[in-house]
């Protein structure tokens, strides 16, 4: 996870972020998964969505 930061989430292919997805779940489980995920979209999703 330190190698993947936020901005290459953010600007990855949908199949590089559904291997990212995968990985994360794998080493962290879902929950803490589900955490870093919305936390890397909240900030750029949430002022365009209201």
């Amino acid at each position: 996870m330190d190698d993947v930061d936020a901005e290459a989430v953010r600007g990855a292919d949908e199949a590089e972020r559904a291997r990212i997805w995968v990985r994360w779940v794998d080493e962290l489980g879902q929950p803490e998964a589900s955490r870093r995920w919305l936390a890397i979209f909240a900030a750029t999703d949430a002022p365009r969505t209201g």
